[in-house]
């Protein structure tokens, strides 16, 4: 966990890091949707979420799996195959010799083909079907090619099942591969640990993950520019173009952009009038009939003059303190008319008596008032004579002529009379005159409607007033008016219609600086309008631009230059001394020297070359075919070691090109790595064959096991058999297996199908003790076919008398080579098999023999 450990303390200060190697180790396949992930990831960085590192799972790495091929059979449609093949192999060493034509390099292809965990100068093969065969397909035919195959993969067995060699395995992909097409490249510049101890392939997986980040941010940064750069694509914004850099250079916060607009292209709903009437001044100023053009508006001018002085008057009227003034005047007569009502009724009272009162009594009443005035009185007393009767008068008697007085005398009908005519003269009689030619002089229409409503609602309001007036009712606030904004209006228009006749009156050169003029402030206006409308198109944009700011932050945090940097330190501080030590540990096996390695890290990998004396000069500059060959071995031992891969490895004639004292190095560094792993070698060479023979020779582990490849003809080729197993075992004890195979035969049980299989595998042990007769029996192991020297200690034990046999157990090897399991007869003897009788008597001889020229 080590190296896993660095990946981690390079996402411990970033949730969308700790994410994103949440994701990597709980998944262990690279099918990551990248739009998914990235979304994610876009999601946790702009909402700040908080995200805790999970707890990372033990997961099965590539070079924990172990590897073995159990049982091959029946291959299909490969060159020349045989499909009748079958053999199972050990789980340590297997050797396969065979000559050239025998097939074996086909089974080399097929592994090659399976295989993808190897370094090799031509990994695309193509397999061919049998060419030899009567009715076979053409070129063009595209064939099923397939070979049955059991493999075991961490203790799970797979049994036998038909595999498509043209189709990735996921298990038998895992193999490796040593041949000469591997040394070039494991001696090159640019090779990788391509697979590393635990936890170091996450970090290739995060340096290609973060580049397709980027790579994808890129494309959504263009496709967020892109819709922001189409916000004003339309050609509407065409004349504001400069403005909107302009706008967008100078001011980079939509927060304070409307501050900013309102500066700079101020705007507002007056100006839109401005702009209209701007655009009726271009138009007359264009116009080719001045003179008419001068009638029509000075003709506007005095209308527009007439109707403001009358609307001002009207105005003043219908204002609120006239109103006010007016309203005081009704409620002074409405006071006058309740005295009035008052003084009616207390003369009603008084005068109750009198039947009809008439014009003489109100003559006396009023000469009563003169007499008491002379007087100096308001009236008579109580105890007075009255003036009429001489009579003294009583209290009721001085009220009646007194209120008589009062009733007769009274001034309010004189002052009621001023109150109406002072009232009647308030009301309105003037009258705004509006007719319908009046209006066709004017070009702005908005205008003569405002004229319109004006008029018709001084109209109104005139009837409410004087209708108030009349019914001596007190007016509302709602008759008031004011048209002082409206009249400022048309105080404007009045003004521009001077100025407008003013231009008009220009001469032709002012008139066209003039027209400049008008169409410059319109446009710059036009412009303004446009800016203060697009105010939620710049708002659009702004928020892309923060958008796009903001994926680029988080694009920069996909470099990869940190996790380059954990896993420079991670390899320099788990695996560079290692590998060195390893490789030049193996180097010194193989006997080369002056290699040095340089190491360098780049994008999550660490890169590693090899050179001699300096880096100017590289191993293939230098050193011969046969130390080139040495040094990728080294290599591809230290690989294999370092990463800890037991899975099955294949070596395809690794000693071509190199002298014997080196193959046997060779031998003896593969049979090493089958002590932990299951190791398959194809050779032609039988000197290799036997060296590695030798290494085998004394452990005696069944899991090492020997092979022969042959052909039966050029149609039937690859046909594999068991051979010299039995060298693994000496002359007694494979005797000792040939008497259990005498004891089972002869036994009543053993018929048919079995007794059949038993002579055959008989005949396999017979063949290897026809062998191992005369290494023990003869030459007292002076010499071996399997190795290289003579053993002198022993020349003296050589039995002549064995010389006399040496035929007849020539003649019962051949037997045994046909009738063995892996038979290889020749046609004409295909049909001949061993029979129980056969067996007998050749076990005889066996016995007889081995008792006279066994080792004591």
């Amino acid at each position: 966990m080590a190296a896993i450990n660095y990946i981690v303390d390079w996402a411990s200060e970033s949730n969308w890091k700790k994410h994103l190697i949440n994701k990597i180790f709980l998944n262990d396949s690279d099918d990551f949707e990248d739009e998914t992930l990235l979304k994610e990831i876009i999601d946790l960085i702009t909402s700040k979420e908080d995200v805790e590192l999970k707890l990372l799972k033990q997961t099965q790495e590539e070079n924990d799996l172990r590897l073995v091929i159990n049982e091959i059979k029946r291959p299909v449609n490969i060159n020349a195959l045989s499909s009748d093949t079958a053999f199972k192999l050990g789980g340590k060493l297997n050797v396969f010799y065979g000559e050239n034509g025998s097939g074996k390099s086909s089974y080399v292809r097929v592994f090659r083909k399976l295989a993808k965990n190897y370094h090799t100068s031509s990994k695309d093969i193509r397999l061919l079907p049998n060419v030899y065969l009567v009715g076979s397909q053409g070129k063009g035919t595209t064939l099923k090619q397939s070979i049955d195959v059991s493999y075991t993969c961490n203790g799970a067995i797979n049994p036998i099942n038909e595999v498509d060699i043209n189709e990735e395995h996921s298990h038998l992909m895992q193999m490796n591969v040593f041949d000469s097409d591997s040394v070039v490249p494991l001696l090159n510049s640019n090779l990788t640990f391509s697979v590393l101890p635990q936890g170091f392939k996450y970090f290739n997986k995060i340096v290609a993950i973060l580049d397709s980040l980027r790579t994808k941010m890129d494309s959504k940064i263009a496709s967020v520019r892109t819709d922001q750069g189409n916000i004003f694509r339309d050609s509407s914004f065409e004349i504001i173009r400069s403005e909107i850099k302009y706008i967008i250079q100078n001011e980079k916060r939509f927060d304070k952009l409307k501050e900013f607009i309102s500066k700079t292209y101020p705007f507002n709903e007056t100006m839109e009038t401005e702009i209209t009437q701007l655009d009726f001044k271009i138009k007359e100023s264009e116009g080719s009939n001045v003179s008419d053009k001068l009638k029509i508006l000075r003709s506007q001018k005095a209308k527009l003059e007439s109707l403001v002085s009358g609307i001002s008057k009207l105005s003043n009227k219908l204002s609120g303190e006239n109103i006010e003034f007016v309203n005081q005047l009704i409620d002074e007569y409405a006071g006058k008319v309740r005295e009035e009502r008052k003084q009616n009724e207390d003369f009603s009272k008084g005068v109750s008596y009198l039947e009809h009162v008439n014009e003489e009594w109100y003559s006396i009443i009023r000469n009563t008032k003169e007499y008491y005035q002379a007087l100096k009185k308001d009236g008579p007393k109580v105890g007075e004579c009255c003036v009429l009767c001489s009579q003294e008068l009583t209290q009721s008697e001085v009220e009646i002529i007194n209120s008589s007085i009062v009733h007769v005398c009274s001034e309010l009908h004189s002052e009621k009379a001023k109150l109406i005519e002072h009232l009647d003269r308030n009301k309105i009689t003037d009258v705004i005159d509006f007719k319908k030619e009046d209006e066709e002089i004017f070009e702005k229409e908005i205008l003569v409607e405002k004229i319109r409503a004006i008029i018709s609602l001084l109209h109104t309001n005139i009837e409410l007033f004087n209708e108030s007036i009349s019914s001596r009712r007190s007016l509302g606030l709602d008759t008031m008016v004011d048209f002082t904004d409206v009249t400022k209006e048309i105080e404007a228009e009045y003004l521009d219609l001077g100025e407008r006749i003013q231009s008009l009156s220009k001469s032709t050169n002012e008139m066209q600086e003039l027209l400049k003029t008008y169409k410059t402030k319109k446009q710059n206006l036009v412009k303004a309008k446009l800016i203060n409308d697009s105010l939620s198109m710049f708002e659009k944009y702004y928020s892309l631009e923060d958008y796009i700011q903001t994926l680029a932050s988080i694009k920069s945090g996909f470099a990869t230059t940190a996790i380059t940097r954990k896993a420079k330190e991670a390899f320099s501080s788990i695996v560079e001394q290692t590998y060195t030590t390893t490789f030049n540990n193996f180097c010194d096996e193989l006997k080369v020297k002056k290699v040095d390695i340089k190491l360098t890290p780049q994008r999550g990998q660490t890169h590693r070359s090899k050179y001699v004396i300096n880096e100017g000069y590289k191993v293939t500059d230098i050193m011969s075919e046969g130390e080139q060959k040495a040094i990728a071995m080294a290599e591809f031992a230290t690989d294999l070691t370092i990463r800890r891969n037991f899975n099955t490895v294949l070596f395809d004639d690794p000693v071509t090109s190199l002298d014997y004292k080196r193959s046997e190095l060779f031998a003896r560094l593969i049979y090493n790595l089958s002590k932990e792993r299951q190791v398959i070698v194809f050779t032609h060479n039988i000197m290799f064959y036997y060296y590695l023979y030798n290494e085998c020779a004394t452990d005696k582990d069944k899991e090492n096991k020997f092979f022969i490849v042959d052909e039966f003809d050029k149609d039937n080729k690859g046909i594999v058999s068991e051979s010299f197993s039995g060298r693994l075992e000496n002359l007694s004890e494979v005797t000792k297996k040939i008497k259990q195979y005498h004891q089972k035969i002869n036994s009543k049980s053993c018929t048919g199908d079995e007794l059949e299989e038993c002579l055959k595998a008989s005949y396999s042990n017979i063949r290897t003790w026809c062998e191992l007769i005369v290494e023990e029996g003869f030459f007292k192991d002076l010499i071996k076919r399997y190795e290289p020297n003579i053993r002198f200690t022993v020349i003296n034990k050589i039995n002549t008398e064995f010389v006399g046999e040496l035929e007849t157990v020539a003649s019962l090897f051949d037997k045994a080579c046909r009738w063995m399991l892996g038979h290889s007869q020749p046609t004409e003897t295909q049909n001949s098999k061993a029979t129980r009788q056969d067996f007998n008597v050749d076990y005889e001889y066996i016995i007889s023999i081995t008792d006279r020229f066994k080792t004591k």
